[in-house]
């Protein structure tokens, strides 16, 4: 009788954990379906944001902040951006120290990717071909989940405010052993009204939070100056034309 008792017993312990590992699962697909049906429907957004990171080891350490200003918009089945960034970098190696400032822009018209760069006094423009392989599509989340699925294991934690707005938080860890001695987990927090991220923390292996990436000044379904997705380079700049030199190599 004890035995007979004790294997129900043990089945019922099975059973239990097994559906707690799909309610789990069914609260992911929840929380990322959620997302995604938020940032989905909107038809353009803009927002500002701010990259704070920082290492440091006995003999190195990195200290960068980027700002940026960044909106998208969809258009005639295409998605249009733009992402205007700057960028402090201080690094150190044992006694010698090094300061970086550098500027970037990137804007896709509909038709050709421009980017410019500024750094140390060099200045350089190219125009590129649109690649849909290396441009994530910011208006679809599950796309882009399942891209990120690759990499990290997914886990729902619960919910925070950010900035006076209710987020869903999803925590991100790397499955690769080696990945996880720098990168140790991600924590995202997103936007349950909009599904936009509005902040971002990194972590690495020891659990200290090495970076944080936030979202300010959100603007949803506006209108966007079609000059915005205009490129043009400042004086004395030549832009490199790499879309001439692909139709020549028969790409």
């Amino acid at each position: 009788m004890f035995k007979k008792i004790s294997g129900i017993a043990a089945l019922a312990v099975a059973l239990l954990i097994v559906s707690a590992g799909t309610a789990k699962a069914d609260a992911l697909a929840d929380v990322q379906k959620g997302i995604h049906d938020k940032i989905v429907k909107l038809t353009s957004f803009s927002y500002k944001m701010k990259m704070v990171s920082e290492t440091n080891d006995p003999n190195f350490s990195n200290k960068t902040q980027a700002d940026a200003t960044i909106a998208y918009v969809k258009k005639d089945a295409k998605i249009l951006y733009r992402v205007e960034m700057t960028t402090k970098m201080v690094m150190k190696m044992q006694d010698n120290e090094t300061k970086t400032d550098s500027k970037s822009l990137s804007i896709y018209d509909g038709d050709f990717v421009y980017s410019y760069s500024e750094s140390n006094g060099v200045k350089q423009a190219t125009k590129s071909k649109f690649d849909p392989s290396t441009n994530t599509d910011p208006f679809d989340q599950l796309k882009l989940f399942k891209e990120q699925e690759k990499q990290f294991a997914f886990k729902v934690l619960p919910d925070e405010t950010v900035d006076g707005k209710p987020c869903w938080v999803l925590e991100m860890t790397p499955k690769d052993e080696q990945m996880r001695a720098y990168v140790g987990k991600m924590v995202a927090c997103y936007d349950k009204e909009t599904g936009i991220t509005l902040k971002t923390t990194n972590y690495d292996a020891k659990g200290k939070a090495t970076g944080t990436t936030t979202m300010s000044d959100i603007k949803t379904n506006i209108s966007i100056p079609a000059e915005q997705f205009k490129f043009t380079p400042p004086p004395g700049v030549e832009v490199t034309d790499t879309t001439k030199t692909d139709a020549a190599k028969g790409s």
